[in-house]
Parts: structure tokens; C-alpha cells; sequence
């Protein structure tokens, strides 16, 4: 029994095409399609806490059960099944945790790298969401057409991180794929996420497919989403360091 590889911790918090841009970019643009784009997903507010239940194909020989709750504004809780033993990672808001069985003691600190793609990760609404609400910048790309589907592109940035390129179905504004630069132990990988099977649960239309495709490997990360519950009783101590 073993613990994750390095690469795959980093990706599986993860939670990106070669045609040319048309169409102008329109910094102006961009915060009126990220509207559009919510409202298609649906109203997340009456949504305070959620459990994912979801297995990882592809991180490590086994398929891997993972459950990930969030609680808002920005606490998540992520725990991996290992063969029978359990990695727990958490944020509280503010500080990151790892409970690792597979490290002397128990405890492991977060790579900045993990660290900061578990800042994107915990953003409840999602990255532009958040975008909007405390006024980063969102620029409109324009559009372009990939395997005959015409895309619509917005690309934005938490401060100080890598900028996120999202492309967006034209036609149902749902996010067909992201791309960004994720450092992994110092090299710059350029991940793509590509967002499927698109179900209605309760009020919002959440992917059940999520595939991870990385340069240098063989094969894509897939994340098969099994269950989503919406509002589960999560208190916030369920975030802390040490949380059972």
C-alpha cells in the first residue's frame, strides 16, 4: 500500500485547444457573460453546504472513492479512500491541513502549489462567481470552435495566481473546459479540465464527468461524480485541523 504520488495530489486538487481566437476581446465583456454563464448554471444561493461523492480514475493503479464537502464562504474538507486507509485534506477559510497516514506522524504540510489550487478549489460559487463579487478583472477571449463546437472564452484570475481560461458552450453557457499553468514540484504544466454530462440537482446544473488531461500522460484523470447533496449538516468544525 502506498501512498499518492506527488503529481497526482497535486492534480487531484485540481480541481485546458489550438485553434485561433476570433472576434475582438472585450475586457468590458467579460463580467456580462460570467452573469450569463451563472444563470445558466442556476441559483446557488440557497445552497449554504454540499457533499460531492465521486470516484478518481487514473491518479493512482486502484480507482479511488473521494468525498469533498464545502461549507461557505471557503471551507472545504476532501477525504481520499486509500486502499482502506484515509487522506484528509481541509481548509478552514483561512489555514490548510492534511491528515496523511501515510507519513510519520500523521500530519503533512501543503506544497504552495497544492496550497494554491486548494484556494480555487474552495471558492464555493466557483471562480467567477467570485470574480464578480469582489471585481478581479474578467476579460471576453471572443470565440472560437473546437470538434465543431462553438465556444465562448473568459479568462480571469485570483490575485497574485495564474490566470484561468474558461470556455463556455455557446449555446448552453455551461463550462465545457478550463485551462491554466499549474506548477507541479517547479515544472509548468499546462492542465486541461474538460466539464460533462451535465445533470440538474435540485436547482443547479452540476457535471457528473470531469476529465483531467495533463502533458505527459498517457492517459486523461477522470472524476466520475456519483452523488451530490445539497445542504447536508456540515458544522464549521468539521473544517478544522484534527477533525475526525
Amino acid at each position: 500500500m502506498k501512498a499518492l504520488p506527488p503529481l497526482a495530489s497535486a492534480l487531484l486538487l485540481a480541481l485546458l485547444s489550438s485553434l485561433p481566437l476570433h472576434a475582438a476581446a472585450s475586457p468590458e465583456g467579460g463580467a456580462a457573460l460570467a452573469r450569463q454563464h451563472l444563470a445558466a448554471v442556476g441559483d446557488a444561493a440557497p445552497v449554504q453546504t454540499r457533499r460531492v461523492h465521486l470516484r478518481a480514475v487514473g491518479l493512482a493503479p486502484f480507482e479511488l472513492p473521494i468525498v469533498v464537502e464545502a461549507r461557505r464562504p471557503a471551507q472545504l474538507r476532501r477525504e481520499v479512500d486509500i486502499q482502506g486507509q484515509r487522506q484528509i485534506t481541509g481548509f478552514d477559510g483561512q489555514r490548510a491541513w492534511r491528515i496523511d497516514p501515510f507519513v510519520p506522524g500523521g500530519a503533512a504540510e501543503l506544497p504552495a502549489a497544492e496550497l494554491s489550487s486548494l484556494r480555487h478549489e474552495a471558492l464555493f460559487d466557483g471562480l467567477l462567481a467570485q470574480a464578480l463579487q469582489q471585481g478581479w478583472p474578467i476579460e471576453d477571449l471572443g470565440t472560437r470552435s473546437e470538434d465543431g463546437r462553438p465556444l465562448r472564452l473568459l479568462r480571469t484570475a485570483m490575485p497574485g495566481q495564474a490566470p484561468v481560461t474558461l470556455y463556455l458552450d455557446a449555446k448552453s453557457l455551461l463550462e465545457h473546459k478550463r485551462a491554466q499553468q499549474q506548477d507541479v514540484h517547479g515544472q509548468q504544466l499546462a492542465v486541461e479540465t474538460f466539464s460533462t454530462d451535465y445533470r440538474r440537482v435540485g436547482s443547479l446544473q452540476i457535471p457528473h464527468r470531469i476529465e483531467v488531461r495533463v502533458p505527459g500522460l498517457p492517459h486523461p484523470i477522470i472524476m466520475a461524480i456519483e452523488r451530490v447533496e445539497l445542504n447536508p449538516v456540515l458544522d464549521a468544525s468539521r473544517f478544522r485541523r484534527g477533525a475526525p
